[in-house]
């Protein structure tokens, strides 16, 4: 999956992924992990009367 995020495509003839394909994936893995962080602090600090209720239709 970091390969892929990294931008290999896996193809047949490709041979294997190199460093510089890791070391991208790893990167945009880095930024969806602090971005969830974030996410995580936000929830965790807003009152529970503040986030509205989810509604069921149908």
């Amino acid at each position: 999956m970091t390969t892929k995020m990294g931008g290999f495509l896996g193809r047949k003839g490709d041979g294997e992924p190199g460093t510089e394909v890791l070391w991208k994936g790893l990167q945009d893995l880095e930024k969806i992990a602090e971005f969830w962080e974030i996410l995580e602090r936000m929830r965790r600090a807003a009152p529970a009367s503040s986030v509205p209720k989810r509604r069921r239709y149908g």
